[in-house]
């Protein structure tokens, strides 16, 4: 595994936005995004927190009510 700096993905629009997690239902905010390479595939975690807990999903499971849709 490789960590990527400097790459861009289209769920890094959200970062700031209070968001939900669509796989377990709670929502939070978008905090960070976490980019890296492994066995050549780019992968992407998104992290979200609420109430000083952090969690983290995958970008498909993150659902934004500033109406921007990025492509999977």
């Amino acid at each position: 595994m490789k960590l990527l700096s400097g790459v861009s993905d289209p769920v890094m629009c959200h970062r700031g936005h209070e968001v939900t997690d669509m796989a377990t239902g709670r929502t939070g905010v978008l905090t960070d995004v976490l980019v890296w390479e492994r066995n050549g595939r780019q992968e992407v975690q998104v992290f979200l927190r609420r109430d000083g807990r952090e969690w983290d999903t995958e970008p498909r499971h993150v659902a934004c009510v500033c109406g921007v849709k990025e492509a999977e």
